[in-house]
């Protein structure tokens, strides 16, 4: 049975990096130069990479949201009806926010901080800044939604091994 194709308005951007773990895709949330890409490749011998700069939330039928790579189209502008209909993606699992830091850790973050993370990495994507009012709520509502669905995590991170144990620990 095939699955209903998913509507642009189902489709949040965000610069992020993403590693599919055993429990789902993990977001890797940070201004330029926090080391998402470096985090993402530091993971890659223990999951594989889903995209090292940009992603898709797809809202699924039943709530959930699963993440695709959004690397070659998300700072493009808009998907089209064509395009979103031929997105799929992997369920999410957690949403980190890097920090770098000479000590490694991992902290959870509140549905509030969470969802401050997800709002700035949606919109270092220039063209939701142009969103109109109403489409503007739609996506602050979504990320609302999203930061209450799953867990945040604060990652202080030295972009080397210790990262990449503390990561593959909390997510297998």
């Amino acid at each position: 049975m095939s699955r209903p194709p998913i509507h642009p308005s189902h489709i949040i951007a965000l610069h992020a990096a993403a590693s599919i773990t055993p429990a789902g895709v993990v977001l890797f949330l940070g201004h330029a130069g926090a080391g998402k890409s470096t985090v993402a490749r530091l993971m890659a011998g223990h999951f594989p990479t889903l995209a090292d700069d940009a992603v898709f939330l797809l809202r699924q039928e039943d709530g959930s949201w699963c993440v695709a790579d959004g690397s070659r189209r998300a700072f493009r502008g808009p998907l089209s009806g064509d395009e979103a209909a031929t997105l799929s993606g992997l369920p999410l699992r957690a949403v980190l926010r890097l920090y770098k830091g000479s000590a490694g850790r991992l902290e959870r973050m509140g549905q509030r901080e969470t969802c401050h993370h997800l709002a700035d990495a949606a919109f270092e994507i220039a063209w939701p800044k142009r969103a109109g009012t109403a489409e503007a709520r739609k996506i602050f509502s979504a990320i609302a939604e999203i930061s209450r669905l799953y867990p945040g995590w604060q990652l202080r991170h030295s972009r080397d091994q210790r990262t990449c144990d503390m990561v593959v620990r909390a997510f297998t």
